[in-house]
């Protein structure tokens, strides 16, 4: 599930754990430019692993490179620094815990 500039909710299929992750990075490269940011919120077993692959040096699909565990009701926000029209690549700019979340959130 996505949420566009409105505000308006748009669903993905390539999303799920069964969606299809090339399919997925090349819509996210048609939507998502250089120096824009990504907002990921969610949990095991997919989420992990696309933050992993987009922030892994020379990623490709099924490579993760860099170890990011994003717990469930956790968030993640991820930099673009570039996009190709197969995969988007970026950089970490944080990762918050259940915990970060519910004291933000006093």
């Amino acid at each position: 599930m996505t949420f566009n500039r409105e505000n308006n909710m748009e669903n993905w299929d390539e999303l799920k754990p069964e969606g299809n992750r090339k399919e997925l990075y090349h819509k996210l490269s048609q939507k998502f430019k250089q120096d824009s940011s990504i907002l990921i919120v969610g949990h095991e077993p997919y989420l992990s692993t696309l933050i992993g692959e987009v922030i892994s040096e020379g990623n490709r699909v099924g490579t993760a490179g860099g170890l990011v565990v994003l717990k469930k009701a956790g968030l993640a926000k991820v930099r673009i620094t570039s996009s190709s029209h197969q995969m988007i690549h970026g950089e970490l700019s944080w990762l918050l815990t259940p915990k970060h979340m519910k004291k933000i959130s006093k």
